[in-house]
């Protein structure tokens, strides 16, 4: 089932802002040149929807723009643009598309402004803050060092454009539960709103979604823009991607209820003629969509990444079989042919409901080959969590496990140490674990990178949501984006150069385990 699509009213400038007609004196100076209006109260716009040549379209509505920006980003409580000479017909155009190009910014959402009465001159700025100052100041450091940390772990030296944004997509879409619950209760918090809701709490609506997409792109250089469909109270992205534009929804990419691990592509990188089956919007306002290079996504439902592959089920009821993906070739291979709508990998086995069968379990190597009965029993949403197979009973809604150890044909062999110096083992560590690796010498920062610094899990995978960064001179740190799954891993350092350029003495290997 798709998510209700949800976002706050968002209304258009001309003609749609609800203003009171009451107003009243900033002064009582006895010549009524020096009015305020009213709050405006915009929940969110999105100013991108304005044509940006259009809006600013002079230097000086430029150097406002960066006026308004810089009182925001410094918390200012009132901001004087008197000199600018802009109109009151102008103004909120300007601050709400300082807003939609600046997730960032996610802590105002209206304004108040005084003006000269008779030449209608705005002379004073008065932002509407959401939170007190020293939320937003906390949150925000929360924000950029998250938004650090997520680019650090999930983009690579080298990436093309389309797997940097196809990085992006996973890790928002892995990482985020809708916010169903507070959707259906009417009682959606702010942060559900923002890119700190998304990136920070995990959970939020599709305004959220969006303004995620759009900070962590704007971040590594891709073009991406939110689209705001108040037809349809909803809004996705539009991103470029090797000069081509395209619609992104990963609100609809996110499976309701949340299914870990999983990640649908029907929605990543379409094309209005597609996407106007499922989405309504103002055509005429946004860019055109027309290409049509990434149709091979839109036929992915459910889905699990390895290295190049995409591993996924078809989106065709009749024909939900799995398939592999070769990002590199753009080639696909199918690997079943009996429909699996639920499945997970681990090692070098598929798990999955077998819908050809009663939808029960089974299993099937990576290669298509081996078919393996597991149960009589119609078995839902399967995942893997450490060293187990999660499922549920379809009929009884109970959930049951199984172990998956004694399946170990690509595990790392963790008594092989050969070209490491074996660290002391850590047993039963936190989820969410960070680890502090001190050193005698001081370190050339250049070389602590996720290729010198690394953890694999027990079946040998790299973990890509770990963010290698350093304290000082002399101290490492590696602090997962996201918690440990229980079960083993290992801490790989290698290749390691001190400042005067000598290379580590000794690789190291730490075998540690999550509780």
């Amino acid at each position: 089932m798709f998510k209700k699509r949800n976002l706050l009213l968002i209304l258009l400038i001309i003609g749609s802002i609800f203003v009171s007609t009451n107003i009243y004196a900033e002064t009582n100076n006895g010549d009524n040149s020096n009015v305020i209006s009213s709050e405006i109260w915009f929940e969110k716009y999105n100013s991108s929807s304005i044509d940006n040549i259009k809006l600013l379209s002079n230097s000086l509505e430029e150097e406002l723009y960066s006026k308004i920006y810089d009182g925001l980003i410094n918390l200012e409580d009132n901001i004087n643009i008197q000199s600018f000479n802009i109109p009151i017909s102008k103004i909120t155009d300007i601050y709400f598309k300082v807003l939609g190009d600046n997730p960032q910014i996610f802590y105002t959402g209206g304004l108040k402004y005084s003006y000269n009465l008779d030449s209608k001159i705005v002379i004073n700025i008065y932002p509407k803050y959401i939170y007190d100052k020293t939320v937003i100041q906390s949150k925000t450091k929360e924000l950029d060092n998250k938004v650090d940390k997520i680019i650090s772990s999930v983009i690579k030296p080298n990436m093309s454009e389309f797997e940097k944004e196809k990085a992006i997509h996973d890790y928002i879409v892995l990482n985020t539960k809708y916010d169903q619950k507070n959707y259906e209760n009417g009682t959606i918090p702010k942060d559900s709103y923002n890119a700190y809701g998304i990136l920070v709490k995990g959970i939020g609506v599709c305004q959220g979604y969006s303004e995620a997409m759009k900070l962590l792109l704007d971040k590594i250089g891709i073009d991406c823009i939110v689209l705001a469909a108040p037809e349809m109270d909803h809004a996705w992205n539009i991103v470029t991607i090797d000069g081509k534009k395209y619609h992104v929804d990963a609100t609809w990419n996110d499976p309701i209820p949340d299914r870990k691990g999983l990640v649908r592509y029907k929605y990543l990188n379409v094309c209005d003629e597609e996407m106007k089956k499922t989405h309504i919007w103002d055509y005429d306002k946004y860019p055109k969509c027309t290409s049509r290079d990434y149709s091979f996504l839109w036929d992915i439902d459910s889905s699990k990444s390895i290295e190049n592959y995409i591993y996924y089920a078809s989106n065709e009821k009749s024909k939900e079989y799995i398939y592999k993906f070769d990002l590199n070739t753009f080639k696909k291979e199918q690997i079943t042919n009996v429909r699996a709508p639920y499945f997970e990998i681990a090692a070098d086995w598929i798990y999955f409901s077998n819908y050809s069968k009663g939808g029960y379990l089974y299993k099937i190597k990576l290669d298509g080959t081996s078919l393996t009965l597991l149960n009589k029993v119609h078995s839902i949403d399967i995942y893997r969590e450490g060293d187990y197979i999660y499922y549920t009973e379809y009929d009884t809604g109970l959930k049951r496990k199984f172990e998956i150890k004694v399946e170990k044909d690509s595990e790392i062999d963790e008594e092989d140490y050969t070209g490491y110096k074996k660290w002391e083992e850590s047993l039963n560590v936190a989820p969410n674990k960070s680890w502090a690796i001190e050193f005698n010498l001081a370190l050339d920062k250049n070389s602590i990178n996720n290729k010198n610094v690394y953890i694999k899990d027990y079946y040998g995978n790299l973990l890509s949501d770990i963010y290698i960064n350093s304290k000082d001179d002399f101290t490492i740190i590696a602090t997962p984006t996201r918690n440990y799954n229980s079960g083993t891993y290992y801490l790989y350092i290698e290749n390691l150069k001190s400042k005067t350029g000598k290379l580590l003495k000794e690789n190291v290997k730490m075998k540690f385990s999550v509780k």
